[in-house]
């Protein structure tokens, strides 16, 4: 089953600001490969949350996975010195809201 996989502002924003190219295509391509596999090898459950983590050099990907609608939602993409637990706190939070937004067509779907 392939998954519709949807960025939230704030991840399309943090994608847009880095600064190399180079990197930033490598972390588009592992997003674009959440479609086929939405926990691929090296992902990880985030403790106490819905939330997963995909490595992706020393960047990190932060989404939420919803099986019963087949889609993921890319909440954040941050440089790994730059995602706290104080900041997935608020994340886990914002995660419900972010997958309702997408479903009513607010989101942006990957291409």
């Amino acid at each position: 089953m392939r998954y519709g996989v949807f960025y939230s502002p704030a991840a399309q924003r943090e994608i847009i600001k880095l600064s190399q190219r180079r990197e930033r295509r490598r972390i588009l391509d592992a997003i674009d490969k959440l479609a086929g596999d939405p926990r691929p090898p090296g992902s990880r459950k985030l403790t106490n949350s819905r939330l997963w983590r995909l490595r992706v050099g020393d960047h990190r990907v932060i989404s939420s996975i919803d099986d019963d609608r087949a889609i993921v939602v890319v909440l954040r993409v941050a440089h790994r010195t730059r995602v706290t637990e104080v900041d997935l706190a608020d994340l886990q939070r914002r995660a419900a809201k972010a997958i309702r937004r997408t479903l009513q067509g607010e989101g942006h779907r990957s291409t």
